[in-house]
């Protein structure tokens, strides 16, 4: 059986040739040959500097020789068509992203068949092999751990680590059991905060409502008594 430090430490690997390994699957597709981002980005640029350079000096000059109210047409005149501007760079830069992709897929496909992505591929798969014999000792070091498997996680682990040094716990079931202690603590604290704010919000409301029905009291006697005096008048 594995102690707490090889569980904490198997565990921790077995993360990192997770993420290893789905570094390996995402390397076997062949890069883009054309960088798409980088080309809408650009494309998108110089778009919108074409715009305002063109709408924004022609505006200024037709403001400048119109009156105030041939003004307003032409500001909003100008916002129609700079709106209509921005749909077709939109559009554009759709259709060039399309073409990208295909054209990405296309090289692709040459790519796939080339000798030197062969290796590649199956450098690729002699270290994802390499990988998958390490995540299978560590998975054997995880079951034949100590440490439950619901217990098996770093934050967790930890923590258990810490109430034992702390001479809080002096056996794993110990800190386990005291670990479950301090969460259905906790859980009771967040159910007890959770009401009081629940009850917090209610009195909230009812103190509004009871503004709100001391407000319309005063106002009801106030038409009360200048009904009153109207008909001692009369």
């Amino acid at each position: 059986m594995f102690d707490l430090l090889q569980t904490y430490t198997a565990l921790y690997e077995r993360k990192e040739l997770e993420k290893e390994y789905s570094d390996l699957v995402a390397s076997e597709k062949p890069c883009n040959v054309i960088p798409s981002y980088w080309i809408l980005g650009v494309l998108g640029i110089i778009g919108l500097t074409f715009i305002v350079l063109v709408l924004g000096s022609d505006f200024f000059r037709a403001i400048s020789t119109t009156s105030l109210l041939g003004s307003v047409f032409y500001a909003i005149g100008y916002i129609i068509l700079f709106i209509i501007a921005l749909i077709v760079i939109a559009l554009i830069l759709f259709v060039v992203g399309i073409l990208v992709k295909l054209l990405n897929y296309i090289f692709g496909l040459f790519i796939r068949r080339t000798t030197a992505h062969q290796l590649k591929l199956n450098e690729i798969s002699y270290k994802k092999k390499v990988l998958q014999d390490k995540y299978n000792a560590l998975n054997h070091v995880l079951l034949n751990s100590h440490i439950p498997a619901e217990f098996q996680d770093l934050e967790i682990l930890e923590f258990l680590n810490k109430v034992i040094k702390q001479r809080r716990a002096s056996t794993i079931p110990e800190a386990i059991n005291l670990y479950v202690a301090e969460m259905q603590h906790q859980e009771q604290l967040n159910k007890i905060t959770a009401l009081e704010a629940q009850s917090n919000r209610k009195i909230k409301v009812l103190e509004q409502d009871l503004a709100q029905a001391h407000k319309a009291a005063k106002k009801a006697q106030k038409t009360a008594d200048s009904a009153f005096f109207i008909s001692i008048f009369k």
